[in-house]
């Protein structure tokens, strides 16, 4: 990281000497003396936080890209340009005849021979410069997602790192686990040859996408369904586990599906699950009993207080996690979780759901399911 930083100032040093030479040599070819300003706005030492330093491929695109920003300033705004010279042509005449001097005035103020074609050039340029100025982690996310994973040498993956059996951070070991976690491991392996080159960034509901688009990580495996909002901002694999609502009850229990509950049945659910309401379609009569959490809601039902608990399956496996003697049973809705990668990526699209066809046709994808569910009634609820 420090080698790094110092190519980062070494190479600013070596802009600042250009807008210098630039700005000199305005005033050397201007009429009165005035530097003409040059807006290049170049990338800052801040804009390259969050890139892997350790890239050879990130430092060497920012050094190229500053010596061709520098290159084209210099190219664009020299003082041999088609302006400075015409403007020292006007300077060198002062001393002529006042009517000739008023004619060459005249004349120095049309567009010489070819000066269309030099302006033309100074302004693609210049344009050039400008797009080179564009910071790294934009230029990144335009290229395509597999390039950018084999150059880094390892696959990022952005996750909450909040749900057991899918991807939670062993506090004991410092080791991600779960089904996710595994997955994520297996597409490491077919891109890299190896499932340890992966790395796990944490994020959250509220900024994954716009993590996903400043390229904080390569793909987004965790409890992400696609919807109409989530489609503008990135793209989405085909079902990478499937999910839902369902019932978690007492091993043992009558209460098996939906179709179980009865008028006198106890039903915890909580308030941000909308799924509640096929529930109380099905069964009106039924008792129940609201909570804003999780928590409070297994609490009843481990105490006694209720007969089910109803939430997306995730939640029950969290919560059959944590008490032994409770599983899921009786998903009774369907929710497609998939992969999200950046917008655009076809060829990366195409590459995952190939992926993902060929864990299942293997079994891979359901030695996994198994290994990570079946002791908490998971083949119920797939």
């Amino acid at each position: 990281m420090a080698g790094f930083k110092q190519t980062l100032l070494q190479d600013q040093a070596v802009t600042a000497n250009v807008r210098v030479s630039t700005q000199q040599a305005h005033r050397a070819g201007s009429q009165k003396g005035k530097a003409l300003p040059i807006l290049l706005p170049l990338p800052t030492e801040d804009e390259f936080g969050n890139l892997n330093a350790n890239s050879d491929s990130v430092h060497w695109s920012f050094r190229f890209r500053r010596m061709m920003v520098c290159a084209l300033a210099i190219v664009a705004l020299n003082p041999g340009s088609p302006c400075l010279r015409s403007a020292a042509y006007r300077s060198s005449n002062a001393t002529k005849s006042n009517h000739e001097s008023r004619t060459r005035t005249r004349c120095s103020n049309l567009p010489p021979k070819n000066m269309t074609a030099h302006l033309t050039l100074q302004r693609f340029l210049v344009t050039a410069a400008l797009l080179l100025s564009v910071p790294v982690g934009t230029l990144q996310a335009e290229a395509p997602t597999l390039t950018i994973i084999r150059q880094h040498g390892v696959l990022r993956i952005g996750n909450e790192m909040v749900f057991p059996r899918l991807n939670f951070k062993n506090p004991t070991t410092g080791e991600n686990e779960g089904f996710m976690a595994d997955l994520a491991r297996a597409l490491a392996r077919r891109i890299l040859g190896d499932e340890k080159k992966v790395e796990f960034v944490l994020t959250n509901d509220e900024t994954r996408f716009e993590d996903l688009q400043r390229g904080a990580f390569d793909v987004l495996i965790d409890t992400t369904p696609s919807n109409l909002e989530k489609v503008k901002v990135a793209d989405f694999s085909g079902e990478s586990f499937r999910a839902g609502s369902a019932l978690l009850v007492k091993r043992g229990s009558p209460i098996k599906t939906i179709d179980d509950i009865k008028p006198d049945t106890r039903v915890a659910f909580v308030t941000a699950n909308p799924d509640i309401k096929l529930i109380k379609e099905k069964a009106p009569r039924a008792v129940y009993l609201q909570f804003e959490n999780d928590e409070d809601a297994v609490k009843a039902l481990v105490n006694g207080q209720a007969d089910v608990f109803t939430q997306v399956v995730t939640h029950l496996y969290a919560a059959a996690t944590t008490n032994p003697g409770y599983v899921p049973t009786g998903r009774f809705t369907t929710k497609f979780y998939r992969i999200a990668y950046p917008k655009g990526d076809t060829e990366f699209g195409a590459y995952l759901n190939d992926f993902l066809k060929q864990m299942r046709d293997s079994g891979e994808y359901d030695r996994l399911f198994d290994k990570w569910f079946s002791a908490y009634g998971g083949n119920t609820v797939r």
